[in-house]
């Protein structure tokens, strides 16, 4: 049988360690929660998910994957292509509200200045 590497943090480590404590019954959900400084409730949320998944429960479940607000890498190199070309002295602003007017690109003041 083949195991799966996860990659942990060093919270995820001591979350996982102190919850395998949990798990055997030397230490109790009130004294998990404080030493995680989580709450009980949390406690039981994450040993739930350990027994029905294993190690990987303590891992958020989107860890990973990219940002559903990611705009497309093809719609970012035409914003970047036009911004240099037309609106290269304009301010990340200005710039994303000229491209939404003329070019019909929505893309934030954010995205323009990154």
């Amino acid at each position: 049988m083949e195991e799966e590497q996860l990659l942990l943090t060093r919270r995820d480590r001591d979350e996982l360690k102190v919850l395998h404590e949990l798990r055997r019954g030397h230490i109790t959900q009130r004294e998990a929660a404080e030493q995680l400084k989580l709450t009980e409730r949390w406690i039981r949320e994450l040993a739930g998910r350990i027994e029905s998944q294993g190690d990987r429960g303590i891992i958020h479940g989107l860890r990973g994957r990219p940002s559903t607000h990611k705009i497309a890498e093809k719609i970012a190199k035409k914003a970047v292509t036009i911004i240099e070309r037309e609106y290269a002295d304009f301010g990340p602003t200005l710039a994303s509200e000229y491209l939404a007017r003329d070019h019909k690109i929505t893309v934030s003041r954010e995205t323009v200045r990154q």
